[in-house]
């Protein structure tokens, strides 16, 4: 099962978290809720957020959204093995 690897910023504080998932976008929630427990109230909206493909990166996603008047960024990395 691969090992993802959360990097998330929001109001000048970055957090990383790291879970092993089959499918990281059914779980992006946990890492959100563990490094940021303030956006909790904020979870449906947060539900709707697109990740998309870094471009000339394998396995690596990023996504972002105004969240409470700021903007929320995760990237996310899958790592094999």
């Amino acid at each position: 099962m691969p090992l993802n690897t959360f990097v998330m910023s929001f109001q000048g504080s970055t957090k990383a978290y790291q879970h092993r998932r089959s499918n990281f976008r059914g779980f992006l929630l946990e890492p959100i809720g563990t490094a940021f427990p303030e956006l909790k109230a904020q979870f449906s909206d947060l539900m709707r957020m697109t990740l998309e493909p870094v471009s000339n990166l394998e396995r690596t996603w990023r996504g972002s959204m105004q969240v409470l008047g700021d903007e929320f960024t995760v990237h996310v990395i899958e790592t094999r093995g």
